[in-house]
């Protein structure tokens, strides 16, 4: 079974209670108030000190809503770590997935760590990542995972290739560096402080692309039959794009990978892996 730690759901539920107790705290100031006057000076304070109930509620409020909301943020970060951890020791869990991204306030890194090692399906902990540089069997970030189960079924050779990954974030490019490493692949990693990057793609057998910027890979970028990875998904106006010039390029490469419907399913269909190998990595 796949756990997927939700940051906004857990929000979401918090947020639910907050609003209770707020009103809760309202409705019994304001109960609080009026029956400590009979009725008839109750009815005169509401006709002629209406305004001044009003703002001394709305200052309620506000303090209320402050302190609510500094709360708020302790919870969630406890909340999630004490799913996290029990998650850990429940047989019944075989993997976990922490959403992302997660809100400024928490530790990614933290949060991720948190994770048992076995059951890190998105294989982003320090332990895999350090497992996976020094080729030891451990459970590998899906994306990079399933760039290359599509270079392997399309039997697109990476041994002695130059390999060119645009983008250096621990989701994508750095371990897909290290994946193509262990294959005897020649790597380089472009990032936004690259200078000249148009003569560093040139250079590349294989490119993949995962910036996130709709249509930074060009056809003058790219040279003859090379092989491109475009793992960028970028929504504009209710479509998504590539970080490659797909019409442009299609024409001059041997291969393109389409978005959508390229590598995002492969991420998919990995994760699915990851959960089965998880699983079994914990029964070994």
């Amino acid at each position: 079974m796949l756990y997927k730690l939700s940051i906004a759901n857990i929000k979401k539920s918090f947020k639910d209670y907050a609003i209770y107790f707020t009103t809760l705290i309202l409705g019994v100031f304001i109960f609080y108030i009026f029956n400590s006057m009979d009725s008839q000076t109750a009815m005169l304070a509401v006709s002629s000190r209406q305004s001044e109930v009003i703002d001394l509620l709305i200052q309620l409020l506000s303090a209320v809503s402050i302190f609510v909301s500094f709360i708020l943020g302790f919870l969630i970060i406890y909340a999630s770590r004490f799913l996290i951890k029990k998650r850990n020791k429940d047989d019944n869990v075989d993997g976990i997935l922490v959403q992302m991204p997660l809100p400024k306030y928490l530790d990614t890194k933290k949060i991720q760590n948190l994770i048992d090692d076995k059951k890190d399906v998105d294989g982003l902990s320090d332990i895999n990542a350090g497992k996976l540089m020094h080729q030891v069997d451990c459970l590998e970030p899906c994306t990079p995972k399933g760039i290359m189960e599509i270079l392997d079924y399309y039997k697109i050779p990476v041994e002695g290739k130059n390999v060119v990954i645009v983008g250096r974030s621990d989701l994508v490019g750095k371990p897909l560096a290290a994946m193509m490493l262990n294959k005897n692949a020649t790597v380089t990693v472009a990032h936004s402080k690259t200078n000249n990057l148009k003569e560093v793609t040139k250079t590349a057998d294989i490119l993949v692309a995962a910036v996130g910027k709709k249509g930074l890979i060009t056809e003058d970028m790219v040279k003859d039959d090379a092989v491109i990875i475009d793992v960028g998904i970028n929504r504009v106006e209710d479509k998504l794009y590539g970080d490659v010039d797909f019409d442009g390029v299609k024409d001059k490469v041997s291969y393109i990978t389409p978005v959508p419907g390229g590598v995002g399913q492969m991420t998919v269909a990995s994760l699915g892996q990851n959960v089965i190998k998880a699983y079994q990595l914990r029964k070994k």
